[in-house]
């Protein structure tokens, strides 16, 4: 049974068989009427919900099934995967396939640059782990050990002398207060509230996304403390309540309440301007190392650490729960430690909290 609907100008395509449901948009009605006649075609041969499903029925099943626990990082490379992929059904999506597709790859910002292997790496995955699921739990059947097929051929060549694919490089990046402000005032934006952003996220670690959430309604009655939702987790998002170090608590009183949003900023315009703000440092400047607004969570992590608080507790402001991808934000500053020690050694009591503590690595 296949029907059509239109929303917002659009033709919204619903085709139902048994349980199953397939889901597809267009912007023209021909589009849409003949992608009926070609899914139902396949239902009756039976190619349909197994090996010969197109891959963007599968892709599009996909975000239509988990829509709501992805991020708009995930969704845009599921989009670019399903366009890029669109003329292969699941049992044409062998090794071959899949290696030209990652070679092929374009940078999603800059069409004429290739991406990064860390960059290939995580598309790839993405797309299997999809499959594989879709594999697990519904009756498309993908070809899964072609996706192990490419990879051990891929894992045999370069580019440039660079792996095809690979884990991201850690960036070790520190930003000093004079480098921040340098950056604020050669941003093009003559809105105040994106330097409270970016000290603000140099005194909470957050993440850009977990900011521009943040709401009125969940900070504490005392201002201390605020909810962080849907912070990333490798299985599910998750809110916690955070502690606000009194430099975050002074920005967030001086942010107007004129929105739900304490930061009513879009995402793009803050990452524009900050980037743009480096460029045009490094462009007087050469010596000026490239920085990114993400820089700031390295920033502030690093500063906890050096303030002599325990892992668990910086853990709390960052969200972490792997011990190890707490430590691969940390760049501590030796100067730093040693005056927290020269602080605490001159100190007649000790701390009340003994779970305050510099950590020795």
């Amino acid at each position: 049974m296949a029907s059509i609907t239109v929303r917002n100008g659009n033709y919204f395509v619903r085709i139902r068989k048994g349980k199953h449901s397939i889901h597809k948009t267009f912007t023209l009605k021909r589009d849409a009427e003949k992608f009926i006649i070609d899914t139902e075609s396949l239902i009756q041969s039976g190619a349909i919900f197994k090996d010969k499903a197109p891959l963007p029925m599968v892709l599009d099943w996909y975000l239509k099934e988990y829509e709501d626990n992805l991020s708009k990082d995930q969704i845009s490379m599921l989009l670019r995967a399903s366009e890029e992929l669109g003329k292969y059904s699941l049992h044409e999506l062998n090794a071959e396939v899949i290696e030209s597709w990652v070679l092929n790859m374009k940078n999603a910002r800059e069409k004429k640059k290739a991406p990064a292997p860390s960059t290939r790496l995580k598309r790839f995955v993405q797309l299997k782990s999809i499959l594989q699921h879709a594999a697990d739990v519904s009756t498309f059947r993908p070809m899964m050990d072609e996706f192990r097929k490419a990879a051990a051929k891929m894992n045999k060549k370069k580019i440039d002398g660079h792996p095809i694919m690979g884990d991201t490089q850690e960036r070790d990046r520190r930003l000093t207060d004079n480098e921040l402000k340098r950056i604020i005032s050669a941003a093009p934006t003559k809105d105040e509230r994106f330097a409270l952003i970016v000290w603000f996220a140099v005194h909470t670690s957050m993440r850009m996304g977990e900011i521009l959430k943040l709401q009125w309604n969940d900070l504490s009655e005392n201002g201390r403390t605020i909810l962080v939702r849907d912070r990333k987790h490798p299985k599910r998002k998750h809110t916690d309540r955070v502690p606000l170090l009194p430099q975050a608590q002074d920005i967030i009183n001086q942010m107007p309440r004129e929105a739900v949003q304490i930061f009513p900023l879009a995402e793009k315009s803050i990452t524009r301007n900050f980037s743009e703000a480096v460029k045009r440092i490094q462009k007087d400047d050469p010596t000026f190392e490239h920085a990114r607004f993400h820089d700031t969570r390295h920033e502030a992590i690093s500063r906890l650490f050096e303030m002599g608080l325990h892992t668990t507790d910086v853990q709390k402001f960052s969200g972490h729960r792997s011990l190890d991808n707490l430590m691969r934000y940390t760049h501590l500053n030796a100067e730093e430690i040693l005056d927290s020690l020269s602080m605490r050694s001159n100190t007649t009591e000790p701390s009340s909290n003994p779970r305050l503590r510099v950590i020795h690595r």
